[in-house]
């Protein structure tokens, strides 16, 4: 679920009078998307043995509760925070050093790994209580990367002595090696759709032969081309609509290694450049709009967001002296968790909400035909859970359409 869930608007948006669909189709296509300006909202630091301690996010759901860890000492203390409830630890359980969680859907189910290469877990909030995903017979280790809103958990499985790592899938107390499905000798899950959708890289090795690979059941298996110029290929996310990130591995005319992250849409890829000064890129996460976060490193990194084609830097978008390092997560809202400094401040996770007006109802940073369309189809709603409420009154009306073209700004 790290990664995107069809909204209400877009729900409309698709059952749209084939007149609508004319209208917004009609002539050249809609200009690339704005970029929106950023606020940054700090995930609180804990303090530790020595000092504060600032923590490394990780997941992020549709409610804006962000999952992560923080580093205390020799071992890591997870946590889940939001806007609204602050900052909540989550305990150790018996034995343990480290808690990392990985993901949380919108139930507020987080997955993650107890311990370094350990086991597999599902927190539960209404029980408190951690669920071992098992580990099958022969492996030493499993890993939680992801968990829909369904409850589905994908990761990884294996040996860390001997291998061999199979991505796996949990559902209902049940682990599934994906092993024998993909037909490699190794694979991992990074990530799993609403629709049940399972993304990730299968092979012989990481560096030789991996190959990125979409899974949807009862369908045959979808293993994307190489990237153009890679060697190898790894995918990091999946959107309800089918597009899959990922980055892929080539070398330089010296065999040096390099990176370069990836959008792939209806079998055509879209190669994301580093920023200016780094080496490498690769992607983190995408939403119902085909957003696509990532970063650009070599000695050090950078988070930019990727739509329509242009890829900005983030630290371009938010408050001056501060930094967006990495990003973890983007929500179906355009929120992104990261990893910011500023200082004096330091660095730490942080929440990074797009600055819009009530009047962008697809949050694309523009008010123009899309948002009039949208409104237009919401038009006569009333009761409280309208799509076209710009003005929050509990239904769409005219006041709406008002505000709208007052804040017009194709």
């Amino acid at each position: 679920m790290r990664r995107a869930i069809q909204t209400g608007v877009a729900d409309r948006a698709a059952r749209a009078a084939p007149w609508l669909a004319m209208i917004l189709l009609a002539g050249q296509a809609p200009p690339a998307a704005g970029q929106c300006r950023y606020e940054v909202t700090w995930v609180g630091p804990i303090q530790g043995p020595f000092q504060l301690v600032w923590g490394e996010p990780t997941g992020l759901n549709n409610r804006g509760q962000i999952v992560g860890y923080f580093v205390i000492g020799e071992g890591e203390r997870g946590f889940v925070w939001s806007q609204e409830d602050g900052l909540t630890l989550l305990p150790m359980p018996p034995g343990a050093y480290a808690v990392s969680p990985a993901d949380i859907n919108d139930a507020g189910q987080i997955v993650g790994t107890v311990n370094s290469a350990g086991w597999a877990f599902l927190w539960d909030p209404e029980d408190e209580e951690y669920t071992a995903l098992g580990i099958p017979s022969g492996g030493t280790y499993s890993n939680a990367y992801a968990i829909n809103e369904q409850g589905q958990v994908v990761g990884v499985w294996g040996n860390n002595i001997s291998g061999p790592n199979h991505g796996f899938l949990w559902e209902d107390g049940v682990m599934t090696d994906l092993g024998p499905m993909l037909g490699t000798e190794d694979s991992n899950a990074a990530d799993i759709a609403e629709d049940s959708a399972i993304a990730g890289a299968m092979g012989s090795s990481p560096v030789a032969d991996f190959r990125a690979f979409v899974l949807r059941p009862h369908l045959p298996l979808l293993a994307p081309p190489l990237p153009p110029g890679a060697e190898t290929s790894v995918a990091s996310a999946i959107s309800e609509s089918g597009i899959l990130t990922g980055d892929g591995g080539a070398r330089d005319a010296e065999g040096r290694r390099f990176f370069r992250g990836f959008v792939w849409i209806s079998g055509v890829f879209q190669v994301i450049e580093p920023l200016d000064g780094f080496r490498n890129s690769s992607t983190d996460g995408v939403n119902a709009r085909g957003e696509v976060i990532g970063r650009s490193s070599l000695n050090n990194s950078r988070g930019f967001i990727w739509r329509d084609g242009v890829r900005t830097e983030l630290s371009s978008l938010v408050p001056e002296d501060h930094q967006v390092r990495h990003v973890a997560a983007i929500d179906e809202h355009g929120r992104i968790a990261a990893h910011v400094y500023a200082p004096p401040l330091g660095r730490g996770a942080a929440l990074v909400t797009p600055i819009t007006t009530p009047a962008d109802l697809n949050i694309d940073c523009r008010v123009d035909l899309q948002d009039l369309l949208l409104l237009l189809l919401d038009f006569g709603c009333a009761g409280g859970d309208c799509d076209g409420d710009v003005n929050q009154d509990g239904q769409t009306s005219l006041p709406d359409l008002a505000i709208l073209l007052t804040d017009w700004n194709p």
